[in-house]
C-alpha cells in the first residue's frame, strides 16, 4: 500500500479523432512541467480515459480510468494527500454546474488535492469554503456545459439532418452498417457481401424447415460457413438476432440517443433503405414460425433437475448444459460443454450423476465447515458500513449546497439548488433504510441449512423433490460463485463467494445407495 503522497495525472478527451492529434501530448506534458516546477513526484500510471464524455458523464461511470483512481484512493493504494493532474477543469467535467460542483466536493473530501495546471490552482478540501475557490470553478464548469450543450444541439441538428436524407434518399448515415454489407468507397450506396449473405439464406431456410437456432449454429460451424458477425464462431445469439432482423428485408431503425445516454428509437422504421438479401415471403415464413416458438415452447425435462444452471462450467471456460439422454430411463443425463454443442470445441461430455453426487457431498459434508455465519454477517456489515459511508457524502454535499446559499443573497437562490438540496434528502433517506435493515438481518443469524447428504435427501434430489432441489440450489446460490471441471474430468474446482477454493474429486463413489 502507498503511503506517500504523489501526482497522478488525468488525461481525457471526448472523440475518439483526438486521440491522433496533440491532446494526449499536451495534457501529460503540463502535468510533468508542474511535477518538476513544484518538486511533486509524478506516478508512471496514466489514469487516460479515451473517447469519453465528461458532459454526459461517461467519464465517471464503471470502467472509466477516473472511477478507476477513485477505487484506488478508497483502498488506500493511493494516499490521502496526492494530487490529481488536470489541465483544465473541463477534463474532469463538463457536466451541470451541481453535478460538477459535487464531483469536485466527493474528490476533495477524500483527501484529494485537484490541482487545474493550465492555471497553476490548487484545490483542496478547504476550497469547498472559499467563495473565490468555488467561483473559479463553477465559472469554469458553466462555460464548459453551456459549450458542450450548444455542440450537443449542433449536432442533433445534424444527425436529424442526415436521418432526412436517409429518409428521402436512402444514402448511409455512417460507415457503420450490418455486418453483411459495407459501404462503397464514395460513401453514397451500400455494396452486398455475398459470401455472409449466402450463410444468411442457408440459416432462413434451415430455420423455415423447423431447426431450432443451436442446430442451426452447429450446422453452420460445420460446414465453416462465412460468419456475418463479429468473430469466427456461429453462436446462438447471433442466429438468433439473424432470424430476427428487418435489416435483411431492407428496413433501417434510426436511434438517437436520449438525455441519459441511452440510444432509444427515433421515428418509424424507413423501408427500402438497405439492399434486400432475402424475400420478404421468407423473411415472413420464418417470423411465424419464430411466434409459434413462443406459443408452443418445445418440452423440457419436465422434473427440472438442472439445479446447477448458471453454476458449472467446462475446462474450456463455457458453461455446461444438462441434458436427458433417454426418454425410457430418465437418471441417464449428461453435462455437455455449449461450445461442444456448437461444434466449437471437442470438449467430452460427463455423467450427470459424477458431477451432481460430488455437489451434494460437498454441500453435506465441506461447506460447513468451510463458510462460517461471521462470513455472511460481514457481507451484512459491509453493505450497512457502504450505506452510512453514503449518508455521510450526502450530508457533505448538502452542506455544500447549503454554503453556497448561505454565501449569496437567500431572494436570489435558484430554485435548482433548493431542488438538489431536496433530492439529496429523499436519496439519504433510501440509504438509511437500507441501514437500518441490514442491521437487522446482522443480528438474526439462525441460518438453517439443511442439506444432509444421506440416503434419503440423496434420493430426494434423484427423484427431483422440487422441495429439497430448492433448498439445496439456495444453499448453493448463497455460498458458491461457480464449480469448473478439470480437463481431465476428475475434479471440480469449488470457488466461494468469500473468494475461498477447494478441489474435490469426481472419481471417487460418495453414496453407496
Amino acid at each position: 500500500m502507498n503511503q506517500t503522497p504523489r501526482a497522478y495525472a488525468y488525461v481525457r478527451f471526448s472523440s475518439s479523432k483526438q486521440k491522433d492529434g496533440d491532446s494526449i501530448r499536451r495534457q501529460l506534458e503540463s502535468a510533468r512541467d508542474y511535477c518538476k516546477r513544484n518538486k511533486i513526484f509524478l506516478d508512471e500510471r496514466e489514469f487516460t480515459d479515451f473517447a469519453k464524455s465528461a458532459y454526459r458523464r461517461s467519464n465517471i461511470k464503471k470502467g472509466s480510468a477516473l472511477s478507476a483512481f477513485l477505487a484506488l484512493v478508497d483502498s488506500g493504494e493511493i494516499a490521502s494527500g496526492s494530487y490529481l493532474l488536470i489541465e483544465t477543469v473541463d477534463r474532469l467535467t463538463r457536466a451541470d454546474v451541481y453535478s460538477a460542483v459535487t464531483l469536485f466536493g466527493s474528490i476533495l473530501q477524500k483527501g484529494i488535492l485537484i490541482v487545474e495546471t493550465a492555471k497553476n490552482q490548487v484545490y483542496n478540501e478547504k476550497s469547498l469554503t472559499q467563495f473565490a475557490a468555488m467561483l473559479s470553478i463553477m465559472s469554469s464548469t458553466l462555460v464548459a456545459f453551456d459549450e458542450s450543450s450548444k455542440k450537443a444541439l449542433r449536432s442533433a441538428a445534424n444527425w436529424d439532418r442526415r436521418q432526412t436524407n436517409a429518409r428521402e434518399f436512402a444514402t448511409p448515415l455512417t460507415r457503420e452498417c450490418p455486418r453483411w454489407l459495407r459501404v462503397s468507397e464514395d460513401g453514397k450506396k451500400y455494396e452486398v457481401l455475398q459470401d455472409k449473405v449466402r450463410s444468411i439464406q442457408f440459416v432462413f431456410e434451415l430455420r423455415k424447415s423447423g431447426l431450432g437456432a443451436t442446430a442451426i449454429a452447429r450446422k453452420c460451424n460445420e460446414l465453416k460457413l462465412s460468419v456475418p458477425g463479429k468473430g469466427d464462431i456461429w453462436h446462438l445469439s447471433l442466429v438468433n438476432r439473424l432470424i430476427n432482423n428487418a435489416a435483411l428485408i431492407g428496413q433501417y431503425q434510426p436511434y438517437k440517443v436520449n438525455e441519459s445516454g441511452r440510444r432509444v428509437p427515433h421515428g418509424d422504421p424507413i423501408p427500402y433503405f438497405y439492399p434486400s438479401v432475402i424475400s420478404t415471403a421468407l423473411f415472413n415464413a420464418v417470423q411465424q414460425i419464430n411466434n409459434k416458438s413462443k406459443e408452443f415452447p418445445k418440452k423440457r425435462d419436465s422434473a427440472y433437475r438442472n439445479f446447477l444452471q448458471g453454476l458449472l462450467f467446462c475446462s474450456c471456460g463455457a458453461s455446461l448444459h444438462r441434458k436427458l439422454k433417454s426418454r425410457l430411463d430418465l437418471d441417464y443425463s449428461r453435462y455437455y460443454c455449449s461450445r461442444s454443442n456448437l461444434n466449437a470445441t471437442k470438449c467430452p461430455s460427463v455423467d450427470c450423476r459424477r458431477i451432481e453426487d460430488t455437489v451434494m457431498f460437498f454441500m453435506s459434508e465441506e461447506a460447513p465447515g468451510l463458510v462460517s455465519l461471521d462470513d455472511f454477517s460481514d457481507k451484512l456489515l459491509d453493505a450497512e458500513n457502504s450505506a452510512r459511508e453514503s449518508i455521510k457524502k450526502i450530508d457533505a454535499q448538502i452542506s455544500l449546497l447549503l454554503n453556497l446559499v448561505q454565501a449569496g443573497k437567500a431572494e436570489d437562490t435558484p430554485a435548482s439548488i433548493l431542488q438538489r438540496i431536496s433530492d439529496l434528502e429523499r436519496e439519504k433517506t433510501v440509504h438509511q433504510k437500507i441501514a437500518e435493515r441490514m442491521l437487522l438481518e446482522t443480528k438474526d443469524t439462525a441460518v438453517y441449512w439443511g442439506v444432509k447428504a444421506d440416503e434419503p435427501f440423496v434420493n430426494a434430489i434423484r427423484s427431483a423433490d422440487s422441495e429439497k432441489l430448492s433448498l439445496l440450489r439456495y444453499q448453493i446460490s448463497r455460498i458458491v460463485s461457480r464449480f469448473d471441471l478439470s480437463e481431465d474430468l476428475s475434479s471440480l474446482k469449488v470457488t466461494l463467494k468469500n473468494s475461498k477454493t477447494f478441489e474435490i474429486s469426481v472419481i471417487r463413489q460418495y453414496f453407496d445407495f
